[in-house]
């Protein structure tokens, strides 16, 4: 491989907006290159295994979703509802969403990656950048163990993190606490198949246990992914009782405390709820789910008015 590599675009970040950026580029017949630090695309939608999109669909207390947006949300969207055999799901609020099959929802990406010629750079690390004349026009990256400079015309940002704009020391926008963090894992073994009747029963069941002081308060926040009961398994979402700094020691700390979380809920349910008595836990997503990180300094910061 060359240590040298030129390019029309770089993208940072494969997740829902890298793959949409890197689409809209190459549909105008440039070169680009996605960077993505994992082994597949998706971002958290893939790593966090969200399950779920939203703001695709207006609002309505109807059962007929109605996209809210065009273009290649539409289209991206489309694909995935028919290649995960779903269909978008709503609550009492009128908030209609679409469950996903978490593998397909990478390859849907791949698939559109490859049928637009975009390069990608999967199991890469952004080690620095390098500018000229204020602007930045070289990416140093690490690719199995080998260091790479990849020269570009432009480079989109969509780390979710400022990555880009952090190497280039220009001004982020930081907070000292974020949205609070979520844990998503599935169970396998469940003797119940309606999920509103599942969810009553995990919350009669942790409530009681919450009054009797046999679990900490926190385990309150348990949710069971939409759409995703089905072939006696269901994903679950617990929100972690930590506040969120974004450092790498907090993103372990989140981490740890979200595992033990996991296994003290799903033990609680197995020796204690009779729909559990023959699970197990089939999978915890690689990533805690964090909402937002660092963000770079732009020109202008919508508000509230510019976008309703």
């Amino acid at each position: 491989m060359k240590t040298d590599i030129h390019t029309d675009i770089v993208v940072a970040g494969g997740g829902a907006a890298g793959i949409a950026a890197a689409i809209a580029a190459a549909r105008q017949s440039l070169n680009v290159l996605l960077i993505e630090r994992n082994a597949y695309p998706g971002g958290k939608a893939t790593a966090a295994e969200v399950g779920t999109v939203c703001g695709l669909y207006k609002f309505n207390k109807k059962n007929n979703a109605q996209y809210l947006v065009k273009g290649f949300a539409k289209e991206f969207a489309e694909h995935l509802q028919k290649k995960s055999g779903t269909k978008p799901l709503f609550n009492a609020d009128g908030l209609h969403y679409l469950p996903y099959n978490i593998e397909d929802f990478k390859s849907v990406s791949l698939e559109y990656l490859h049928k637009n010629k975009v390069t990608v750079y999967f199991d890469t690390e952004i080690k620095s950048v390098q500018t000229h004349q204020q602007k930045i026009n070289t990416v140093t990256v690490i690719k199995n163990g080998q260091q790479l400079n990849i020269n570009f015309q432009s480079i989109i940002d969509c780390t979710g993190a400022g990555i880009i704009g952090q190497a280039a020391h220009l001004p982020t926008i930081e907070s000292y606490t974020y949205q609070a963090a979520a844990q998503v894992f599935s169970i396998t073994g469940i003797e119940e198949t309606n999920e509103a009747r599942l969810g009553l029963i995990i919350t009669k069941a942790v409530s009681a246990a919450i009054a009797n002081k046999i679990l900490p308060a926190f385990y309150d926040r348990v949710y069971i992914v939409p759409g995703s009961l089905k072939n006696n398994g269901a994903s679950f979402k617990v929100g972690i009782p930590i506040a969120v700094t974004n450092t790498p020691e907090n993103l372990q700390e989140l981490k740890k405390a979200a595992h033990s979380f996991v296994s003290n809920l799903t033990t609680f349910l197995i020796a204690n709820v009779d729909v559990f008595k023959n699970a197990s836990i089939k999978n915890i997503a690689s990533e805690v789910g964090t909402r937002t990180g660092q963000r770079n300094v732009g020109k202008y910061i919508l508000t509230e008015e510019d976008v309703l």
